[in-house]
């Protein structure tokens, strides 16, 4: 608090008055510090509740009554004493890192620890910061892109290719991420680049590399996981608005991926003249029979989990935590799969405790339950049958294709059911403590 506003403070408070009188300097720079960590949340990907909160409490921190926050779905709306601002977020990526951190600062100011000026040094700082450099995404990319063929039960060979793969995905990201091109249009031609690489490999190798790992570790990356764990979230606090809009950006994210996949594999058939049976008849399966294969897919999925967390900025105190989530999450899934076949199920269950370990770990760390969950649920995120449904149409089986697109929204439904739950019992619980305290 600056000399002015606590001049101000002593005034209302030896005037018997609770509510600050503001100037018109005062006023804007509440107004464009709310706005500013608004933006930053909303644009690296926060949930428009959790947005809603960060302007909500840096305008109720200037001691005025007449306040008022909307957030709809990439607009904010802040009015303070009268005057009202609009700030549009621009989809910046996903950035979990901003998000906490603009989270933190919003109550540092709510709670009179942390003053407008430097909240809004630390907001113009944060824009700018990257906690991870290249070398850690590039690291992060094959990690987890090694993982997955470990998922499916693929071989060494597959690892190896996906490694190379998991190199030029880094590099691809780099580039787009500095040319920043439309969203739509960088999924595709990521992964028709990711496509067309696997299609060589395959070749190149003579059959001995499945193109069915190398692709599916490709598009995982860029499957919507946080736009549909949004969409939920957003749904359930009753903004049907950008629930849905979530809903159509994961929806869109999804079919840039569908395409892309479509037409790598078409070029690839016709760059190098082989058949669709050549791409994909590949042998795979080789750790299915080891006694440690569960403590396998824990491993994988702690390292996958991990890998995400860098490449979704995760402040780095978190990163355990979440990796950890992610790993209970899909070995979970992967042992009910082993037991049962039943895909949906598994991963239905195993987004109820991701879900439920992310809200624990959000409250013993007071911080948005987002970082733990994200990195769950891309663990789970049907990227195997999203593929499978492609390559199965392409290849003009369409009843067999069919079911497969049916299986993929059936395990996108599990997850967004899962979060939806979850997030109900908390929510509805957080609603039951507050009306208990407001008695008292």
């Amino acid at each position: 608090m600056n000399t002015k506003e606590m001049e101000l403070q002593k005034i209302a408070e030896s005037t018997g008055s609770t509510q600050t009188a503001l100037s018109n300097e005062q006023r804007d720079e509440y107004l464009h510090t709310a706005l500013e960590a608004g933006k930053l949340s909303l644009g690296n990907g926060s949930e428009t509740a959790r947005c809603y909160n960060i302007v909500k409490n840096i305008l109720k921190s200037s001691g005025s009554e007449n306040y008022v926050a909307t957030v709809i779905s990439k607009s904010i709306f802040a009015s303070l004493d009268g005057k009202t601002e609009i700030a549009t977020a621009e989809r910046a990526g996903t950035n979990l890192n901003r998000i906490c951190v603009a989270n933190d600062i919003s109550h540092a100011v709510a709670d009179g620890k942390l003053g407008l000026k430097e909240a809004r040094e630390k907001l113009s700082v944060l824009s700018q910061t990257k906690l991870y450099n290249f070398v850690l995404r590039l690291l992060a990319y094959v990690v987890a892109m090694v993982a997955t063929p470990i998922f499916l039960n693929c071989t060494i060979v597959d690892c190896a290719a996906a490694t190379v793969c998991g190199v030029i995905m880094a590099f691809v990201d780099a580039l787009f991420r500095r040319i920043r091109i439309h969203t739509f249009a960088s999924i595709f031609t990521q992964t028709l680049i990711m496509v067309i690489c696997g299609g060589l490999s395959v070749i190149f190798s003579r059959g001995y590399v499945s193109l069915y790992a190398v692709v599916v570790a490709a598009i995982m990356p860029m499957f919507p996981g946080l736009a549909l764990t949004n969409a939920v979230r957003d749904t359930l606090q009753g903004d049907y608005v950008s629930g849905a809009g979530r809903l159509m950006e994961a929806f869109m994210s999804a079919l840039a991926i569908s395409l892309g996949v479509a037409v790598g594999l078409v070029v690839s058939v016709l760059a190098t003249g082989t058949q669709f049976e050549q791409l994909f008849d590949t042998p795979f399966g080789v750790i299915t029979d080891t006694p440690y294969l569960f403590w396998i897919y824990a491993a994988a999925a702690l390292f996958y989990s991990a890998g995400y967390c860098i490449l979704f900025e995760v402040p780095p105190k978190f990163i355990i935590w979440s990796a950890l989530v992610g790993c209970a999450g899909k070995t979970l899934c992967m042992y009910i799969n082993y037991h049962t076949d039943s895909e949906v199920w598994g991963t239905f269950l195993a987004t109820l405790v991701v879900a439920l370990l992310a809200q624990i770990f959000a409250r013993i760390f007071k911080a948005p339950a987002t970082p733990f969950l994200i990195a769950g649920i891309m663990a789970l995120v049907p990227g195997r049958s999203l593929y499978a449904s492609i390559s199965t149409i392409i290849d003009g089986a369409y009843a067999e294709g069919s079911t497969e697109l049916l299986r993929t929204l059936m395990i996108a439904g599990a997850i967004a059911l899962a979060i939806f739950l979850v997030d109900t019992i908390f929510l509805t619980a957080h609603r039951i403590k507050n009306r208990k305290i407001m008695k008292q």
